[in-house]
């Protein structure tokens, strides 16, 4: 009877382990992906840009918004622009109407907790990611 109660004791943990895992990044962006673009197909993204009002640095993420819109129209290249406009300049984005663009209006993107600033997200075709994250001291060096 005490066998039968320790393998019972091991399987529930062994399932609340496996149910408690918490999804990796590019799993939480797919479902994030999944629920602004039902009908797309995530899996052509190579690349992601995320346009945000977070950071410490405001121009930093006003020259990255800026530079980062020159590849609007690369396909394989998804962009999240989060936010209102208010802190960060997306004027570039505005009346744009691609399939390549969500726009985040809510930031719920930002809730994910994926980034801290504007970021490029790397994914390779084994679908892990690589973030780099846009923050002062990777970036803006001496005003260039």
């Amino acid at each position: 009877m005490n066998n039968k109660y320790s393998v019972l004791v091991i399987l529930l943990i062994c399932t609340l382990s496996f149910s408690c895992k918490q999804k990796s990044d590019i799993e939480k962006i797919q479902d994030y992906y999944l629920v602004h673009k039902p009908d797309g197909k995530f899996e052509k993204y190579r690349k992601i840009i995320i346009i945000n009002e977070l950071g410490n640095c405001i121009n930093c993420n006003n020259r990255f918004s800026l530079q980062m819109s020159y590849s609007i129209n690369n396909q394989s290249i998804l962009f999240i622009v989060s936010g209102m406009g208010s802190k960060v300049d997306i004027s570039p984005y505005i009346n744009i109407l691609q399939e390549n663009i969500i726009w985040d209006t809510k930031s719920e993107f930002d809730q994910l907790k994926i980034t801290k600033a504007c970021a490029i997200i790397d994914i390779d075709i084994g679908r892990n990611t690589k973030i780099t994250e846009i923050l002062p001291e990777n970036v803006c060096e001496s005003g260039k």
